[in-house]
């Protein structure tokens, strides 16, 4: 006997997750009365979120990456309540409540229909993931006993974005890859407009410590390096005719001005370090038309710059803006420049403090406090912050073997894919090219990672599990693994 339909089996569980919604919204514009007309709106649209997730799964991974992408600098400004050292914000609750929707629109699709459920994922993969994973929730224990429960559960608060890698391996399917490919270029084109507008209207600076906002901001530029991949590869091997060309190649362009104006260096390290990785390893045979493509695209926009700058239309010379973050190309300059100075002191601190605690770090929860003595000033400055890189984040609040276990599932990925891209290239062409793009995106995110906490972010993380499940998928490739829709 045929079994119903998923949608029309989970009409009392669409009815109660209303309810439940509302409910809760109900108490918080109750205590928090200043958010009533936010959450209001928030309200209608979760309802149409949970409707759509509720009816295609698919839904939640790309909602997922709309809400980190698009709407999480907006909702993360609202902290609902502190939390020891630090606060709840709304952007990561909203994730958390889309991971919990489409965990259980993927889970209940499997009970209704009584369907086995398929993971592609090798399982050394596995072991190493689940290491990592309880290597985190007892350093977690180690931080509730120090610190406090609430504080190292919320200091912790990134570790359930992996079930976004979880929910990709569950339920493989190239529709789902494609759809995600298409949002992630969309969302970075948007991030693009937004900072072209800012650079135009003045509204913005080159450095964070004058206390502004960057035209783009540093993790935006990252997304953007990601998107830029993406149109890169579809100039490469999807454009056919010359409107497609003229389409991907505009949006190559625009994403290209995004990433300059952030003024980032750390995503123009990041960039070249993926575009390098692809030209050795995974690109043979087109190497010279990434060539081609990468030099022509800097070239016009250093002509663009060029112009620009002499019409004086901006109301910064951004030639003379770029010289600045690289110090004039002075070693000497970069060395004094606060930013490295800032980040070697925190380095040091962190390295210290793992060394002294391998097995578990100091725990989840734990303060990071460092100094500086800022250079040509003098003046001694002391910052509650972060390690600024998440390696030496991991192993500071979690441990050596924490970190290990990362590194240890990181290789994993990246060499059985750049292995596997080799093998699809003859037998599915496009899943390799979803491979590739998904690799040097892993590849922009890894080394961003050095100069930043990525993972501890809602809107950074996500995608990069999102983005890591894919990989662990791909480099499984089986035709009863990936299931086409």
């Amino acid at each position: 006997m045929a079994t119903k339909p998923y949608r029309n089996e989970s009409a009392y569980f669409l009815l109660l997750s209303i309810a439940a919604t509302l409910a809760f919204l109900v108490l918080v514009a109750v205590f928090w009365p200043k958010l009533t007309l936010l959450i209001i709106t928030v309200s209608l649209l979760a309802i149409g979120g949970v409707l759509l997730v509720l009816k295609k799964s698919d839904a939640g991974l790309i909602l997922s990456l709309i809400v980190a992408g698009i709407l999480a600098p907006y909702l993360r400004q609202l902290s609902i309540v502190n939390v020891g050292s630090g606060d709840v914000r709304l952007a990561g609750l909203t994730g958390l409540a889309i991971l919990a929707l489409t965990s259980f629109s993927v889970l209940g699709a499997h009970l209704v229909q009584r369907r086995p459920m398929v993971v592609a994922s090798r399982s050394g993969l596995n072991i190493v993931l689940s290491i990592f994973i309880l290597l985190n929730l007892a350093a977690i224990g180690n931080g509730a006993m120090r610190y406090g429960l609430a504080t190292a559960v919320n200091d912790a608060n990134w570790l359930p974005w992996i079930g976004f890698l979880i929910l990709v391996v569950i339920k493989p399917s190239p529709k789902l890859m494609k759809y995600l490919g298409i949002t992630l270029l969309a969302i970075t084109v948007v991030q693009s407009l937004q900072g072209i507008v800012r650079i135009i209207q003045g509204s913005g600076t080159i450095y964070l410590s004058t206390g502004g906002e960057r035209y783009v901001a540093g993790s935006t530029s990252v997304w953007i390096a990601s998107g830029l991949i993406i149109s890169i590869l579809m100039l490469m091997y999807r454009a056919k005719n010359r409107r497609e060309q003229w389409l991907f190649g505009t949006l190559a362009l625009i994403q290209i001005i995004g990433v300059i104006i952030s003024f980032n260096r750390q995503t123009w390290f990041a960039l070249a370090v993926g575009l390098s990785f692809g030209f050795l390893f995974l690109l043979r045979g087109k190497r010279l038309q990434l060539a081609i493509r990468v030099i022509g695209f800097t070239l016009i926009m250093f002509l663009v710059i060029f112009v620009i700058d002499k019409l004086g239309v901006l109301q910064i010379q951004i030639y003379d803006a770029l010289i600045q973050r690289i110090a004039g190309g002075s070693l000497q300059e970069l060395a004094l420049d606060p930013s490295y100075q800032f980040r070697l002191s925190a380095w040091t601190v962190a390295f210290k403090g793992a060394i002294q605690n391998p097995m578990l770090g100091l725990g989840w929860g734990a303060p990071f406090q460092f100094s500086i003595i800022v250079p040509k000033t003098g003046a001694y400055q002391v910052f509650n912050s972060s390690p600024h890189n998440t390696y030496l984040w991991l192993a500071y609040k979690s441990g050596v073997f924490s970190l290990f276990s990362f590194l240890a599932l990181i290789t994993l990925l990246i060499f059985s894919g750049a292995r596997q891209v080799r093998r699809l290239r003859w037998s599915n062409s496009t899943l390799s090219l979803y491979l590739v793009a998904a690799l040097l995106i892993e590849l922009v995110f890894l080394s961003g990672a050095l100069f930043w906490d990525y993972l501890s972010v809602a809107y950074m993380s996500i995608p990069f599990w999102i983005n890591t499940g894919v990989i662990a998928c791909l480099i499984t490739y089986r035709p009863t693994y990936i299931q086409s829709e």
